[in-house]
């Protein structure tokens, strides 16, 4: 992968202050992603028919390390 498709500005992550400062910032960082992921299956109609989805750690591009990757989960 070339360096500028690394750093492609659309690659971003928003993370809520507040909530990186009450729970983490891996936990906030592993909740932003469910949040787009949930965005991404829903307008597409992909969530079931009581509007969940299912999403495993490799699948939301998420890599918190060590022991705050147990908490963040």
């Amino acid at each position: 992968m070339k360096i500028l498709d690394k750093l492609n500005p659309t690659n971003t992550l928003s993370v809520n202050r507040l909530l990186a400062h009450k729970l983490g910032l891996n936990a906030a960082v592993v909740y932003a992603a469910l949040i787009a992921k949930q965005a991404y299956y829903e307008a597409r109609d992909m969530l079931d028919k009581d509007g969940y989805f299912y999403s495993t750690k490799t699948e939301t591009g998420t890599r918190c390390e060590g022991s705050g990757e147990r908490g963040a989960y």
